[in-house]
């Protein structure tokens, strides 16, 4: 069953207004208002290429837009930016690279990181209280690129959640992993909305979106736009259903 949407006097932790992004000369998604509060995970539904991915690194800082403004809220103790975590595609973890699980993890620590001051947030036993939250309990040692591909998605979510994140931005979490680890992946998300987390999470798996998704707002034709869950599972199944294939969920 979808969980029940945040209450609208939730607190605001993003608002995006008349953003265009994309790159010079050749803009993605044009005149997009977007807003996420805590407690909520909004979906990006929209086919490969369609510019889930622009948006994502957009609304990071990572490219700027081309035009409109896009607003991080402040924490309301010291007046700093929110933290940010960020869950790319897995298939762009280079695991070629000797890394353990724990080394891993623990670089989403630094963020937070001031010379002279130790990472508190880089502890072991931080370490492994994210690893335990995906399933990865005891992983430490492990190898990267001696893992599957739904093992790896589990770590690139620990270590997003060690920057102990207000808003989480997750970009194609479930696609090409074992039912186990996708599985795994949605109970956190319901997790962390419960511990009032602000969730955007893009993909194509319209099913499993609808089981954890608060709102989902489709990317068609350079437009950002509303629907209704059911709306959009109704079109999914019967995409399916013309091409021969069945809808996951």
């Amino acid at each position: 069953m979808r969980d029940e949407a945040a209450p609208a006097t939730a607190e605001t932790l993003l608002i995006a207004r008349d953003v265009t992004v994309g790159f010079p000369r050749a803009p993605v998604l044009r005149d997009l208002r977007l807003t996420v509060r805590r407690g909520e995970c909004v979906a990006l539904v929209g086919a490969n290429g369609s510019g889930k991915t622009t948006l994502l690194r957009t609304l990071l800082g990572i490219l700027p837009p081309l035009a409109g403004e896009i607003r991080h809220a402040e924490g309301a103790a010291r007046r700093a930016p929110r933290a940010l975590g960020y869950v790319p595609q897995q298939d762009r973890l280079d695991t070629t690279l000797p890394l353990t699980v724990a080394e891993a993890v623990r670089m989403g620590a630094y963020r937070r990181w001031r010379p002279f001051h130790g990472i508190a947030e880089a502890r072991p036993e931080r370490v492994a209280g994210a690893l335990e939250k995906v399933g990865a309990r005891g992983w430490e040692r492990r190898l990267l690129g001696e893992l599957s591909g739904g093992e790896r998605q589990r770590i690139l979510i620990a270590r997003a959640l060690m920057a102990d994140p207000d808003l989480l931005l997750l970009d194609e979490p479930t696609t090409g992993i074992d039912l186990a680890s996708e599985e795994i992946i949605y109970a956190e998300m319901r997790r962390c909305r419960a511990r009032g987390l602000g969730i955007v999470m893009a993909s194509h798996n319209v099913e499993g979106l609808a089981r954890v998704a608060t709102r989902m707002l489709m990317i068609e034709s350079g437009r950002l736009t509303e629907a209704p869950v059911e709306d959009l599972l109704a079109l999914n199944r019967t995409r399916a259903s013309l091409h021969g294939g069945v809808p996951r969920g």
